[in-house]
């Protein structure tokens, strides 16, 4: 028996060939699993970042940019998954989808070449599962990257340095993911996840400076490890992100009215 949240769950396919974008407005979260094999008769690097991810919005829409245009950042691969759906124990798949990829990605691996492995995730009602499975992913080579309460935590960063202060808990502690989410919105008047990555210097900074973990090393409430995650990506999105910009820039001088 399953626990069902939002759409039904759909089995996710390659993702559909579409044209590179760089856009201001988020378009509908990308529903799609993206996958790599090596050896397809191409030239690939010898290592990757692989980065497993679930959610249904944020954090496919936060990664739009690079599933949408590959060719830009080769070394970076995403497997989203959206959670649809979770098992009847509320327990993420997204856990155990990581462990059966990161398994078959390996027996195909450059041994001396080791991709790095991360998963996203986010404390929301999974707390006993992220304290089960962070030491037994890490046991295999697989970092939890954990956003504490939701993903808009990290987004919060990219705009604010202080620690959500002026936040008010609801009493229902089930509220508080959603609570978070009305109030970053409001604080920061909305972050657009698609563009989120232009501020990752900004991101880092204030995301390490309120950092703080409990004793199982799991962040605290308004706290996040992304920011470890973004460190390692940082220098790989760099060049890609540069020449999006300058696309973004001729396209608005090409349609850009005569005075």
């Amino acid at each position: 028996m399953e626990y069902s949240k939002g759409d039904p769950f759909r089995e996710a396919g390659e993702a559909k060939k579409e044209k590179p974008v760089a856009t201001d407005q988020a378009e509908p979260s990308i529903r799609i699993v993206t996958g790599y094999t090596k050896g397809e008769g191409m030239v690939l690097p010898k290592a990757f970042v692989v980065i497993f991810t679930g959610g249904n919005v944020r954090e496919p829409d936060y990664f739009k940019l690079v599933v949408l245009n590959p060719s830009l950042f080769p070394m970076l691969k995403l497997k989203i998954l959206p959670e649809d759906r979770y098992y009847a124990n509320h327990e993420p798949r997204v856990f155990t989808y990581a462990e059966t990829e990161t398994k078959a990605y390996r027996s195909s691996a450059n041994k001396e070449h080791p991709d790095d492995y991360y998963v996203v995730t986010d404390v929301d009602v999974f707390m006993p599962h992220i304290i089960t499975f962070k030491p037994r992913l890490e046991s295999q080579g697989i970092k939890m990257m954990v956003n504490n309460p939701c993903f808009e935590v990290w987004l919060y960063y990219s705009k604010r340095t202080d620690r959500l202060d002026g936040f008010v808990a609801p009493k229902n502690p089930d509220a508080i993911s959603s609570e978070v989410k009305r109030f970053v919105h409001d604080k920061t008047g909305g972050v657009n996840p698609t563009k989120a990555l232009y501020d990752l210097e900004t991101n880092i900074r204030n995301a390490r400076t309120n950092y703080a973990v409990d004793a199982n090393g799991i962040p605290t409430l308004f706290s996040t490890d992304m920011f470890i995650l973004a460190e390692r990506i940082q220098p790989l999105l760099k060049d890609g992100l540069e020449a999006l910009q300058k696309k973004e820039v001729q396209r608005i001088a090409l349609y850009k009215p005569p005075k």
